[in-house]
């Protein structure tokens, strides 16, 4: 049985705890969680993107890479806590 990788839960945790603060910062517009929590998950993979660039360039190891499965997990935090 494969299990979730530990990076993927960490993402999905973030993206509940967005989704949470989003939704009682700004009550009475649905899926406003959602929606934050995908923003969320979008710009740290850009993050991680621009990151990725600035070691390169510096010639250090590069720690940060895009990952689609990072996103997804942090949007889908955030689809749990808007349902």
């Amino acid at each position: 049985m494969k299990l979730i990788p530990a990076d993927k839960g960490t993402h999905f945790i973030a993206g509940n705890v967005v989704a949470v603060i989003a939704t009682l910062a700004i009550p009475g517009v649905p899926h406003v969680g959602l929606m934050a929590a995908t923003a969320a998950g979008f710009l740290k993979e850009v993050l991680d993107f621009v990151l990725a660039i600035l070691q390169k360039r510096a010639g250090k190891p590069v720690t940060h890479s895009v990952d689609f499965m990072d996103f997804v997990a942090t949007a889908a935090g955030g689809l749990s806590m808007s349902i």
